[in-house]
């Protein structure tokens, strides 16, 4: 990438071309009264997780701009999934501190980006800030399947961060390499971001 104004088109379809093709169960009685179920087939995540790391709260324009064109494809795959943000750079582990949004109806993607931007706050992280794990050990509850958790294959994970000072642990390197496909790294370098 090469602007903090615009995520070229290339690195948005190969994000979704990677996608897993996921079958959800849909019941048609809440719109029409008959209460028939039937599958929907779509290209998309389920889960989105957002490691952003601290210190960035001053990039939400460069965060929107990063996060609205991968929403908005989700969102017109039809899968409802959710949107889970987490901080890195200062804690031992991800920092999950319960926000998260869940994507059956449309969102605000500003509001969102903007959120996102507020967790990451003002305070620097540590350089090299490491991320210690890829998918955090959280779970979520949804309004119609109840409690589910993170399931690797069907999630993508955004890592956003300061250009050379974010790194994986070595411990997880095999974990990064069989799940690369899933994983979009945003590197920040002043105006750009790569």
């Amino acid at each position: 990438m090469n602007s903090i104004y615009k995520m070229p088109s290339d690195i948005k379809r190969k994000i979704f071309r990677k996608a897993p093709i996921i079958t959800i169960s849909e019941n048609s009685g809440r719109k029409y009264g008959d209460f028939s179920e039937y599958d929907i087939t779509s290209r998309g995540y389920k889960n989105i997780i957002v490691y952003i790391q601290k210190g960035l709260s001053n990039y939400s324009v460069l965060i929107k701009n990063i996060i609205k064109p991968i929403l908005q494809t989700q969102m017109n795959s039809g899968i409802q999934f959710s949107l889970i943000p987490l901080t890195f750079g200062i804690d031992e582990e991800p920092f999950y501190n319960g926000k998260y949004f869940s994507f059956k109806y449309r969102q605000d993607i500003s509001k969102i980006s903007k959120i996102i931007s507020e967790l990451s706050g003002d305070k620097q992280s540590n350089i090299p800030a490491i991320i210690p794990r890829l998918f955090p050990q959280v779970s979520i509850k949804n309004l119609y399947s109840g409690k589910t958790g993170i399931k690797k294959k069907n999630d993508l994970l955004i890592v956003i961060g300061r250009k050379d000072e974010f790194y994986f642990d070595e411990s997880i390197e095999v974990d990064v390499n069989r799940f690369r496909k899933q994983i979009f790294s945003v590197e920040i370098d002043e105006d750009n971001i790569g």
